[in-house]
C-alpha cells in the first residue's frame, strides 16, 4: 500500500506540474497579445477575442474540476478503509503489510472489542482495565494501537506521553512509554509484533518524539530478544508492575 500511495502521490506530482504549465501558456499567450496587438486589427476579430477569454477561463476551471475529483476520490478511498476496518471508529491513516495485517489507533468506544487480546481477565479486573485505559486516553495521556488480521484484533500496544508509575517512563514532545505490548499466541512468529511496535515507534517519531521507553523482566527472555532488535538496549531505570501485571521489570530506553 505504501508503494501504490507513493506512485499516487508521484502522478498527482506531474499532474500537477502539467497544471502550472498550462496556466502560463495561457496567461503567457493571454499578456504577449494585449501587448503586442492591442491596436492591431486582430483585437476587431471576434474568433480572437472568444480565444482569449478561454485563456483566461479555462485553467481555473480545469484546475477547480481537477482538484474536485481528486478531493472525491480521497473521500471514497478513505470511507472504504473506514469499511474495510470494521468496528474501528477513529479514522487512522493504516499501514498493510503483505499478508494483509493492519494497524491503527483505537479510540475509547473500541475498548471492549480488546478483552481478548488482554488474556480476558476476569470481570473485576477487565472493569478496572477499562476504566484506567478510558480516563488516560480522554485525558491525553494515553494512546493504544492495534494489529487487526481478517476481522480480529490480534495484537496491542498501549503509548504512554506521560508517565505512570515511574518519571523515566515517559514526558511530553520527547519520549514514550510502551505498555501491554501483546499478541494471540497462534499470531506469533510472523513477525507481527515487530511490525506493530515500529509502526507505532514511527508514528510518535513524526510527531517529534525520539526516546522510547519500556519494561521488560530480566527472565524475559524472547521479549529482551525483540526489543534489542528494536534498539532498546538501555537499563535506566528498575518499576514494579500493578495489580493489572504484578511484576518487577527493568525499564529499557531506545534513542534515536
Amino acid at each position: 500500500m505504501k508503494k501504490q500511495r507513493k506512485r499516487q502521490y508521484e502522478c498527482n506530482g506531474k499532474n500537477d506540474k502539467k497544471l502550472i504549465a498550462l496556466f502560463f501558456l495561457a496567461y503567457a499567450f493571454v499578456i504577449i497579445f494585449i501587448v503586442f496587438f492591442s491596436n492591431s486589427f486582430l483585437m476587431s476579430i471576434p474568433i480572437l477575442n472568444v480565444a482569449i477569454v478561454l485563456a483566461v477561463i479555462f485553467p481555473p476551471a480545469y484546475l477547480a474540476t481537477t482538484l474536485g475529483l481528486r478531493q472525491a476520490e480521497g473521500y471514497k478511498r478513505r470511507e472504504n478503509r473506514i469499511m474495510e476496518r470494521e468496528n474501528f471508529s477513529i479514522d487512522e491513516e493504516i499501514t498493510v503489510g503483505e499478508d494483509d495485517v493492519t494497524f491503527a489507533k483505537i479510540g475509547i468506544e473500541d475498548l471492549p472489542l480488546m478483552r481478548k487480546v488482554a488474556n480476558n481477565p476476569n470481570d473485576e479486573i477487565w472493569q478496572k482495565l477499562t476504566a484506567e485505559r478510558t480516563e488516560r486516553m480522554s485525558k491525553g495521556y494515553s494512546e493504544i494501537f492495534v494489529a487487526k488480521k481478517a476481522g480480529e484484533i490480534v495484537g496491542e500496544i498501549t503509548a504512554h506521553c506521560a508517565n505512570k508509575t515511574l518519571p523515566e517512563e515517559a514526558e511530553y514532545g520527547r519520549r514514550v512509554y510502551f505498555e501491554g505490548f501483546r499478541v494471540l499466541p497462534e499470531f506469533r512468529r510472523q513477525h507481527i509484533g515487530l511490525r506493530l511496535m515500529q509502526y507505532v515507534i514511527n508514528e510518535f517519531k513524526n510527531r517529534g518524539y525520539y526516546e522510547f521507553t519500556i519494561g521488560v523482566e530480566a527472565n524475559n527472555t524472547p521479549a529482551l530478544n525483540l526489543y534489542k532488535k528494536l534498539g532498546f538496549d538501555e537499563i535506566i531505570a528498575h518499576g514494579h508492575g500493578d495489580e493489572f501485571d504484578p511484576c518487577e521489570y527493568d525499564l529499557y530506553i531506545r534513542r534515536d
